[in-house]
């Protein structure tokens, strides 16, 4: 297994109201006294963010799984998928600022004040982290009480408690000296999801499905983000299994996956890295950055299935 990490981090969020802004317009104007309020400038848009992003070393886990038939009418099922950990080693770093001529001028020269040189180094660094898959255990059970009917039902419990934390490092490729380290605390939890579903075999070449499950949330609200929204989801899926000829299956699906609350409503513990570097305490420098989230997604998926 493989993939991409993308992650967006905003170093001055927007809001001139916000308590930690004003904060941050203190320790900002102790560095440049003749600076003007930024954060009004800016209104509703965010003066500096941090847009990183890296590919996964390959990672390899254990798939296994057994079945028994007890009878024509009966199957039981178990699987078991091992945790896998990706690595990221050498992500890359976008510093963006924002599209104002006159803001990212004074945003240089603040950039050039002695407590903000670590900001200045950001660009060149390089992204380390680490995300881990969770390792899941599934039990199923099929019943067929005529030769076209088929229905089962899938509980699968996913030991998301492994994803407690996420540390970003940022580091210096000459010297593997760290610039920032990007900590986030996730608190995950183990969760449920149940599958049920059925299947009609019109005929020889087709064969019907619907179905839907029920996959519960891993995080509490006092922990919810909008990197990993992470809401109880509830999908509804149908498909269609064409078989043109004897050794081809050719396999058709879509589901419609939304979040059972129609919205939610959370907050997370946001530490501004920028006034931590401005010499603020880390408790003035931590505040909840709250937000209300919905969650809706169409998937389409095709399969083929050749038999020799």
């Amino acid at each position: 297994t493989w993939g991409t990490f993308d992650l967006s981090r905003s170093l001055l969020p927007v809001g001139a109201d916000n308590a930690q802004n004003q904060l941050l317009m203190g320790a900002l104007q102790t560095a440049m006294p003749t600076l003007p309020n930024i954060f009004e400038m800016a209104g509703d848009r965010s003066l500096m963010s941090l847009a990183l992003k890296g590919d996964a070393k390959m990672a390899v886990g254990v798939n296994a799984g057994i079945m028994w038939d007890i009878n024509k009418q009966w199957s039981l099922g178990f699987t078991y998928r091992s945790k896998l950990r990706m690595k990221v080693n050498s992500g890359s770093i976008a510093l963006k600022t924002i599209d104002d001529p006159a803001i990212g001028q004074i945003l240089g020269q603040l950039l050039q004040a002695p407590q903000f040189s670590t900001l200045q180094n950001l660009s060149s660094a390089v992204v380390k982290t680490e995300l881990p898959l969770p390792a899941s255990l599934t039990w199923g059970v099929s019943f067929r009480p005529t030769p076209k009917w088929e229905f089962a039902v899938d509980l699968q419990y996913v030991l998301w408690s492994a994803y407690d934390r996420l540390d970003v490092e940022l580091v210096n490729p000459t010297d593997n000296t760290t610039v920032m380290t990007l900590a986030s605390d996730k608190n995950y939890s183990n969760t449920l999801a149940v599958r049920i579903g059925g299947q009609y075999r019109v005929c020889d070449f087709l064969t019907a499905r619907m179905g839907m499950y029920v996959d519960e949330s891993p995080v509490s609200s006092d922990y919810l983000n909008p990197e990993t929204p992470s809401m109880t989801k509830l999908a509804y899926t149908v498909g269609l299994t064409l078989r043109p000829t004897r050794w081809l299956d050719i396999d058709l699906a879509y589901g419609y996956v939304n979040s059972a609350d129609p919205e939610r409503t959370g907050s997370y513990p946001y530490t501004n890295s920028v006034l931590e570097l401005a010499g603020v305490g880390a408790a003035q420098a931590t505040t909840d950055f709250s937000g209300n989230y919905t969650a809706r997604a169409h998937t389409f998926s095709l399969g083929l299935n050749f038999r020799f």
